[in-house]
């Protein structure tokens, strides 16, 4: 016994409403068939349809049912696997089988998630970037488990789309936000800064879908095997917090490593980004300082004009002494932070004294100076503040416009 897997494209991309979503219902009832699902990729309609440890008769007759569909309906059988094992298929091609997509998992239109960042990410960003087709995020990094509940509440006035809350699980009051959002049950949550792994259970019976964070693959194979509806890999050219290792070199390496959606974060401000990602094999991305500039983001406007003005080499990391790197903006708090921790000299409870509270300090009482603007490293992308729409839809156009480009290519 094997695993029969057929790939269908529509011909005519019109024809996706309806008549695909009954195919794949009527090759699923055949024979009893086990598997099917159709998705709207970067190009025409495709209908994956697979069995899992089909006999060889049952999956001849699957053939034959699939193409008396095909001769009726305007559509293309572009790849079959028969009689195969699955292990015989190539990585690539295993991926695209069985992994869901992000679109397809959180029920959004684009594979666009707003980050989730402390002190900034609220209840109208959040709506606003769900409205626009991506996946918004309410943060709870320094907030009470009141303010939690209010801003989800608040969220589900300003949307009727998914969007998502980010649980930092350094957070003292962790296992009480963690209560509300089973109560509340927004679409997901993103889970950082902690073991996500003992609260998946809680979560998944509450019907709500779980992201966790990750830096490297040891963590993302464990979150994985532990049930993780999708992982997010980020890498250190993201701002706030950050790992050791940069986003391409995870995208190399997470992504074939695990059998679930894998979005990548770290430095995504555009397309031709986001194309970049999906071509390796990601399910979406997760942009955060994007947001940033953003109409509907209440992040201080002193802090959105640094952003607009600053560069790519504007950026600078603290905290890598305290195994606690925190990428953001040059400032003077930054600069002279960096020199302290370079030196040697001041006691590491006196650095910690000095960086707490810095982040709000900047993004919510606008000391551009004094606190920690974070961000991330691709900055020249942010050139005006625009509605959360208005910047998806320039990602989704221009990364359409960068796949197209990709056909082209020849090696």
């Amino acid at each position: 016994m094997g695993n029969y897997t057929y790939i269908l494209r529509c011909k005519d991309d019109s024809l996706y409403t309806g008549w695909t979503t009954d195919l794949a219902k009527r090759v699923a009832q055949h024979n009893s068939g086990k598997g099917a699902r159709y998705t709207r990729g970067r190009g025409p309609v495709e209908l994956v349809y697979w069995e899992s440890h089909a006999t060889k008769q049952v999956a001849m007759q699957r053939e034959c049912a699939i193409k008396k569909l095909t001769k009726s309906k305007k559509l293309a059988l572009i790849s079959e696997f028969k009689f195969s094992e699955v292990n015989s298929l190539s990585r690539e091609r295993k991926d695209f089988i069985m992994k869901k997509s992000l679109t397809e998992v959180l029920g959004i239109k684009y594979p666009i998630i707003q980050g989730g960042m402390a002190w900034i990410s609220e209840a109208n960003l959040a709506a606003a970037v769900s409205n626009a087709g991506g996946a918004g995020i309410i943060s709870c990094g320094g907030r009470t488990t009141e303010y939690v509940k209010e801003q989800i509440a608040l969220a589900k006035t300003l949307t009727d789309k998914p969007f998502g809350v980010n649980i930092m699980l350094m957070a003292p009051n962790k296992d009480e936000i963690v209560d509300v959002v089973c109560e509340e049950k927004p679409a997901f949550v993103t889970l950082g800064a902690g073991n996500p792994v003992p609260y998946f259970e809680k979560l998944k019976a509450a019907g709500v879908k779980v992201i966790p964070v990750i830096p490297n693959v040891k963590l993302a194979k464990r979150v994985a095997d532990a049930g993780a509806d999708a992982l997010i890999a980020e890498g250190m050219e993201g701002g706030g917090h950050i790992g050791v290792l940069t986003t391409m070199a995870l995208m190399e390496q997470v992504i074939p490593a695990v059998d679930i959606p894998v979005v990548m974060a770290g430095g995504f401000a555009d397309g031709r980004g986001l194309a970049a990602a999906l071509l390796m094999g990601a399910s979406g991305v997760q942009m955060g300082t994007r947001f940033l500039v953003a109409k509907e983001c209440t992040v201080n406007p002193k802090m959105k004009e640094k952003l607009l003005e600053a560069v790519d080499t504007d950026t600078i990391v603290t905290g890598y002494t305290l195994s606690a790197a925190v990428r953001g903006l040059k400032n003077k708090f930054s600069t002279e932070f960096v020199k302290l921790e370079n030196e040697g000299k001041t006691p590491k409870e006196e650095l910690i004294r000095m960086a707490t509270g810095t982040n709000k300090l900047a993004a919510v009482d606008g000391d551009v100076e004094n606190g920690m603007m974070q961000a991330g490293q691709t900055l020249i992308p942010l050139k005006a503040i625009q509605p959360a729409k208005e910047i998806i839809d320039n990602i989704v156009e221009e990364a359409r416009a960068t796949l197209a480009q990709a056909a082209n290519i020849k090696l």
